[in-house]
């Protein structure tokens, strides 16, 4: 169905991660056939609600020496210039200090109606690649929200040498 906006959900891809894992599902959402939306997530929280989490990024950390906020990307502190641990060592969840780092939503609806109509959708392809039992589906809708056909498994793409540039 379409938004008071004039967006719709036109296709969802899912790759479901495993009933043990916190993270049900990554998503990407495509909207109008032309806007593309990557690294959504359904969660489960501790009482096994499900959620659609939106994209994040990591704000930054704190320098070791002079305590100044640096960003992920980095490789030295913008104040200071000392030489900072690499990115891939830095993004984790937890600080060396055990504490949690900040995380901000990149991507994320203005209104609760749209949000709800995201989640909704979300929902029913998340439902029925279960009972299909795909690891990876794809799933297209039209204006109104109803899909167009049935849902299909996305089987992994293998890269053509052309495309790789080798």
């Amino acid at each position: 169905m379409v938004h008071a906006s004039g967006l719709y959900v036109s296709e969802v891809r899912m790759v479901l991660t495993g009933a043990r894992d916190r993270v049900r599902a990554f998503l990407t959402v495509i909207f109008n056939r032309t806007l593309v939306v990557n690294n959504m997530k359904l969660i489960a929280d501790n009482d096994g609600k499900m959620f659609l989490d939106m994209p994040t990024r990591a704000l930054g950390d704190h320098c070791p020496m002079c305590g100044s906020v640096t960003e992920y990307r980095h490789f030295y502190c913008y104040k200071c210039g000392t030489k900072l641990a690499s990115a891939e060592s830095r993004c984790t969840r937890y600080r060396p200090d055990g504490s949690l780092k900040l995380y901000v939503s990149t991507t994320f609806p203005c209104d609760d109606t749209f949000r709800e109509q995201i989640e909704d959708i979300v929902f029913h392809v998340f439902n029925a690649a279960l009972q299909h039992r795909f690891e990876r589906s794809i799933m297209r809708f039209d204006e109104r929200g109803e899909p167009l056909g049935s849902m299909e498994a996305m089987q992994p793409r293998v890269l053509l040498t052309e495309e790789i540039g080798t």
